[in-house]
């Protein structure tokens, strides 16, 4: 991500920008309950495991404390994943469960905090791919926690 004049936009004291990330999740499958089931936000902080929003309703996710190392906009079977080489500086997250009749899934919204400052870019990669475990655990970030293998006797 790259900026110029930015600085005539925003305050130079200001260390961060917002990202708006929306996404509307397109119905693949007849069976848009079960499909619904397996559709989030997930996020990762630096130094923490592997989080996400509520994948049966509608959620909202707040990381205030911590830089995130990426955020994953997930389906049954794909994602597309933003992921910050240095972190970004906190994030939002919300899923909203859409009716039955309208025409998308789920909309999913993070709100992401870029650095700013003397910097005039923010290196990030984009992922967007299935869901293949393999694939995703060759990048070293825990991407591949967005795979869903069901629910344990445990409810968790």
């Amino acid at each position: 991500l790259n900026w110029q004049g930015l600085e005539n936009v925003l305050d130079r004291q200001q260390s961060t920008f917002e990202l708006n990330w929306l996404n509307y999740l397109d119905k693949l499958e007849k069976n848009t309950s079960y499909e619904r089931n397996y559709s989030t936000v997930y996020f990762k902080p630096v130094e923490e495991s592997v989080e996400h929003c509520s994948c049966t309703g509608t959620d909202q996710e707040q990381v205030d404390d911590q830089r995130l190392k990426w955020v994953s906009n997930t389906n049954q079977f794909f994602n597309s994943t933003l992921i910050a080489e240095t972190g970004f500086q906190s994030g939002s997250f919300e899923t909203e469960v859409l009716d039955l009749e309208a025409d998308d899934l789920k909309k999913l919204h993070s709100r992401l905090a870029v650095p700013y400052g003397e910097s005039t870019s923010f290196d990030m990669d984009f992922y967007i791919g299935p869901n293949e475990f393999e694939r995703l655990a060759s990048y070293g970030l825990d991407l591949q926690d967005v795979v869903p293998f069901g629910r344990s006797i445990f409810g968790t």
